[in-house]
């Protein structure tokens, strides 16, 4: 999947391969790291696929149930990740770079995650552990989430310095590798708005849909109280 889309953004005229710029952006230890740990996924894929004498050394007593979820969840992440790819289109590099005219994606899973592709990647590489029952993988799973979380920051410094407040802001509502549900509304929120002319507008935070409560003169509605901080009593008038 990763030698398709990288085909993609190629014949879209973007580069794949990092530029010296995006090396010395992730550090050059840390791009190392990365290779060699892609090189010794494959190896180690390839061994396990033979399954030489000594591997059963190396396997882990997951119970059966287990190594099914694992299944499950490597599905879930290879579809997770296909989703975020598809999202991204000719924005997507494996490196720490920019396009020349970049665009901040904030639709598909990019509306309620900063790194949907990171999150798909902590879900396979779980995923293969549990399957394998191996303790290599395992072993590779950890150091895969070790190295997001040391990635993840150096990147959204990248996108604050080239999208500044835009991003500060789509970090606000958005969570890191799930969704952020501290910046939700709860089901009480609404969004009261008193117009001049007295008419009273309350638009639901789940469905957009606004309602007009028509006269001059309303009761100050139960949620709009607990959105505006006021206390609602039947007696006052809004």
């Amino acid at each position: 999947m990763r030698a398709y889309f990288s085909l993609r953004v190629r014949r879209a005229g973007e580069r794949v391969m990092p530029d010296r710029e995006a090396i010395e952006r992730e550090g050059r230890g840390m791009y190392a790291v990365r290779v060699l740990m892609f090189c010794l996924l494959l190896a180690w894929l390839a061994l396990y696929a033979i399954n030489p004498p000594w591997m059963g050394m190396l396997s882990v007593p997951f119970p059966g149930w287990l190594r099914w979820v694992g299944f499950a969840l490597g599905l879930a992440s290879l579809g997770f990740w296909a989703w975020t790819q598809v999202a991204l289109g000719k924005e997507w590099s494996p490196q720490l770079q920019l396009r020349e005219e970049h665009h901040l994606v904030t639709t598909g899973p990019y509306a309620a995650i900063r790194h949907p592709l990171y999150t798909a990647m902590i879900g396979y590489g779980t995923s293969l552990a549990l399957v394998t029952a191996n303790w290599v993988f395992v072993v590779l799973a950890v150091a895969v989430i070790a190295g997001l979380a040391a990635r993840v920051p150096k990147e959204e410094q990248m996108m604050m310095k080239e999208f500044g407040e835009e991003y500060k802001a789509y970090m606000q509502r958005t969570g890191r590798f799930s969704r952020n549900r501290a910046a939700e509304p709860g089901p009480q929120a609404a969004t009261c708005v008193k117009r001049v002319s007295g008419d009273m507008h309350i638009q639901l935070n789940s469905r957009a849909q606004r309602q007009r409560l028509n006269g001059s003169r309303h009761t100050l509605p139960l949620d709009c109280a607990a959105v505006t901080g006021k206390r609602h009593d039947p007696k006052s008038k809004a």
